[in-house]
């Protein structure tokens, strides 16, 4: 996981619940390292004393919605919708990007913001929390507005199979919380921000970030170029041997 201050930001597989590997890069960031089509949400975590307001980006969009964080908690989080006093978060899934670089000639943006083809990137914003006057019911309705960042497309990116680029798009596996009405409530100060990118192997490695795989080991194959030359002039023998042979008529 990433952290910032008491603060911490991870990516878990939406099926298994455990966090994707990640590696560190020269740069100093952090990255997860994923593949496309498998369904991930986002897990926060506070071992501050404030109960502060927490905010998530992925890919430049925000998800929409803020979510309260107190201390020693960790909360898995979603694109959120909400009816009838229940939460549902529904996963995010990593997909990958195809080449849509048609007419477009303008090329110097094909690099995110860090460099990399298109690596997608998880942001979480951290808040005091303030409380409002009021009382808010949990009868409210909401339906996050999020949707995959097209940017890419706009920017004209060459995407290669090599480079294996990656965003987010909407899921399938979602669960479900049930809540209650309370105290209003809205952020305040930013108090900080704490920043997870994501890529796939052959992209990580084609940056650098991994090293890459070793060459394999031919040590165990036996044979020499004498050998095979002495194939080729048996063969020549029989060529010969053949050729005076009378044909039948």
């Amino acid at each position: 996981m990433v952290r910032s201050g008491k603060f911490s930001l991870e990516i878990i597989d939406a099926t298994t619940k455990k966090p994707f590997k990640e590696h560190f890069g020269l740069d100093g960031k952090t990255y997860a390292e994923v593949e496309p089509e498998i369904e991930y949400f986002l897990r926060i975590s506070s071992n501050d004393p404030r109960q502060v307001c927490v905010t998530l980006d992925v890919d430049g969009k925000n998800l929409g919605y803020a979510s309260a964080l107190s201390c020693g908690k960790s909360v898995e989080k979603g694109l959120l919708s909400c009816e009838n006093g229940v939460s549902e978060y529904c996963a995010l899934k990593f997909n990958k990007l195809v080449n849509r670089n048609r007419n477009v000639s303008n090329k110097s943006n094909e690099e995110g913001e860090d460099g990399m083809p298109w690596t997608g990137c998880i942001k979480m914003k951290v808040y005091e929390l303030v409380i409002k006057e009021g009382y808010h019911s949990a009868q409210k309705s909401y339906v996050s507005s999020w949707s995959a960042n097209t940017d890419h497309v706009l920017k004209g990116l060459n995407v290669t199979s090599k480079k294996k680029a990656l965003n987010s798009e909407r899921g399938s596996k979602t669960f479900q919380e049930s809540h209650k009405g309370g105290r209003k409530w809205g952020p305040g100060e930013k108090l900080l921000s704490v920043k997870l990118l994501y890529c796939s192997t052959v992209g990580l490695i084609s940056a650098k970030v991994l090293a890459p795989p070793p060459p394999p080991d031919i040590s165990g194959i036996h044979g020499s170029l004498s050998d095979i030359d002495s194939n080729d002039d048996d063969d020549d023998d029989d060529i010969k041997n053949h050729s005076k042979k009378p044909r039948l008529k």
